[in-house]
């Protein structure tokens, strides 16, 4: 096929050509067949957006994003980056160019419920999530391996999946060595990229895993309480190794002093009490701890969010694809009555730790821990970031960049700069004018791939009337 016949194509008439019968050899050549397609031997050169690449530096008008072979051949300035005569040209006057979204914490219930987990996947893609980490649900870790596997081919309509290994010493558990440093390489052995904490270990359990991955490159993160149960055994975990933190909410256990410890009220959630009395000197030695190991923090506002405001899940665009038993336990998610007062100012404290814990230079990244919710709960934690003292550029940055270091996988993800995997979203609206503006999605790249989020909708009959 010409050139001349791939005359530059507005947004809508990319995503028209997957629409039209009487072009399907064109549509399947573009990627656009069924919602995506094979990668193009071509380059695609998206020409005219406003270029926001996922780094701190600043917008690039009128740039050009070059595509081949499934990476970023170039991105920039117009006058940086030529078009080559053989590209396919989509005019992106008027959008905006922004590396894809990654969520890191989600669960892919495969066993549990492998019908709703697909269909899961489906709708992260088409709000921009093209990659995601599996925390660890390791009953069924064969599965999960499977699912990443297949989700590697940029055609594969999901997003790629980073696998997680659990490393738990608690009843239940799917360990029962004594030496966690064999059950580390045990986990690598069988393909996963990074492995959880899911209980607590003592410090030298905790010291033969991190000895194990760390010379490996193997990253290894979890919630603060089961790596820990003081600020010195967590202080002692950063400095062996320990990346990354899960859930700002459960730090709380390990912010208080003494007599604060017995305060809790056993008829509503813990966290709701202990945020309350929290030690700000020992909130601080902690974040000053975090800083000094370059740890990375996944705060999951969302969940907590949604608990304090119930009514706020009234909104979601992916309730529709609920079945009507996930809808009413929605319904039933809510804190004990009298609750709320206290529940609302525990969470004002956990925004003010993170604001304070970006302020300082620190590490946000953002994950979810959202099964209701798989495809809008990335978009609300950007935005309960902002709420939090984020810039519109910092939240995106904990979505695209920041998620991808947290991966160790930022050398392939996470920005759209030469040599990377070519995954990008292109939006209607500018998200740094309003970070809610992420919502605006015309058209998701995955490895080059092309995929129109209404034909992907589309797909998911809506799972009740």
């Amino acid at each position: 096929m010409s050139p001349t016949h791939w005359a530059t194509m507005s947004l809508r008439e990319a995503r028209g050509l997957t629409l039209r019968a009487i072009l399907p050899t064109a549509a399947a050549a573009f990627g656009l067949a069924c919602g995506g397609g094979s990668a193009d031997p071509d380059p695609i050169a998206v020409v005219g957006a406003t270029l926001i690449d996922g780094t701190a530096r600043g917008p690039v008008e009128d740039a050009v994003v070059l595509v081949r072979h499934g990476r970023f051949e170039c991105a920039g300035a117009r006058a940086s980056c030529p078009i080559p005569p053989d590209a396919r040209v989509i005019d992106g006057t008027g959008h905006w160019v922004v590396p894809a979204f990654i969520d890191t914490h989600v669960h892919l219930w495969w066993l549990a419920d492998s019908a709703w987990t697909a269909r899961a996947q489906t709708l992260r893609l088409a709000v921009g999530i093209t990659t995601v980490r599996e925390m660890a649900s390791s009953h069924q870790l064969g599965a999960v391996l499977a699912a990443a596997r297949a989700a590697e081919d940029a055609s594969h309509p999901s997003p790629r999946i980073f696998v997680s290994g659990r490393v738990s010493a608690s009843a239940g558990g799917n360990d029962t060595a004594d030496d966690f440093g064999v059950i580390a390489k045990r986990l690598i052995e069988r393909g996963v990229d990074g492995l959880k904490i899911k209980s607590y270990l003592p410090p030298d359990d905790l010291a033969d895993l991190l000895g194990a991955t760390e010379p490996a490159g193997y990253p290894v993160y979890g919630h603060a309480p089961d790596a820990a149960t003081t600020e010195a055994e967590l202080e002692n975990a950063f400095r062996l190794g320990l990346d990354g933190v899960n859930h700002v909410l459960l730090l709380a256990s390990l912010l208080q002093n003494a007599p604060a410890r017995s305060e809790a009220t056993a008829d509503r959630p813990a966290w709701v009490d202990l945020w309350k009395t929290v030690d700000p000197e020992l909130e601080d030695r902690v974040v000053d701890a975090m800083l000094a190991e370059d740890v990375w923090l996944e705060p999951t506002l969302v969940g907590t969010y949604f608990q304090v405001n119930p009514t706020a899940y009234a909104g979601a665009p992916d309730l529709e694809y609920l079945s009507a038993e996930m809808a009413d336990g929605l319904r039933g998610d809510t804190l004990p009555t009298g609750s709320a007062a206290d529940a609302a100012e525990s969470l004002r404290r956990m925004f003010s730790l993170v604001g304070r814990f970006n302020a300082r230079g620190g590490t946000l990244v953002v994950g979810t821990d959202q099964l209701e919710f798989p495809a809008s709960g990335v978009h609300e934690e950007m935005a309960l970031l902002v709420e939090a003292g984020l810039t519109p550029g910092e939240a995106l940055r904990a979505a695209t960049s920041n998620a991808a270091l947290a991966l160790g996988w930022e050398d392939r993800l996470g920005t759209v700069e030469a040599g990377k995997a070519a995954d990008m979203v292109l939006l209607r609206a500018d998200p740094l004018a309003d970070i809610r503006n992420t919502r605006e999605v015309g058209l998701v790249f995955k490895g080059g791939v092309a995929y129109d989020p209404e034909l992907l909708e589309a797909e998911l009959a809506p799972a009740r009337p």
